[in-house]
């Protein structure tokens, strides 16, 4: 950050480099995620399922996921994937145990929570807030200490 202002130029054309890959990946991930026929092929229970994860997350993963590849260290990504297969997994069971239950619900409507009241989103949301709430703390303590 320190020398923001002052880039050399590899640094500049890596940038470049870098600010297009993601902005071609996000246009082709926009392209496919359209097309009615894709999203019926990969889509929870399409015969294509698969092919649809490793086109998402390999071949066309979101330019956010695709930089820790370059910028972030192994055990960091190990443990964000983890999270995030853990997160995919419970979302799945959650969506077929709504289905059930609007199955069962006497006019086919089980009330449905948004998004983000999810178990998932709730949790994850809750570390989130810790963490920055911890991390305030020390801040604070270290700048509280300077005055001594």
């Amino acid at each position: 950050i320190r020398d923001l202002g002052h880039l050399p130029p590899y640094k500049l054309v890596a940038l470049g480099i870098g600010l297009g890959i993601g902005f071609l990946t996000q246009v082709a991930r926009r392209l496919l995620a359209r097309s009615a026929r894709w999203r019926a092929a990969t889509g929870p229970g399409g015969r294509w399922f698969a092919a649809g994860w490793v086109v998402d997350s390999v071949l066309l993963p979101s330019p956010y996921a695709s930089s820790f590849g370059g910028f972030v260290e192994l055990a960091t990504s190990v443990w964000f994937s983890v999270g995030g297969a853990l997160a995919s997994a419970e979302a799945m069971l959650e969506r077929r145990r709504r289905a059930r239950l609007a199955a069962r619900a006497p006019g086919g409507d089980a009330e449905v929570l948004p998004e983000d009241m999810s178990t998932t989103s709730l949790v994850g949301g809750g570390l989130i807030a810790g963490e920055s709430l911890y991390t305030l703390a020390i801040g604070i303590i270290s700048l509280l200490s300077l005055r001594r």
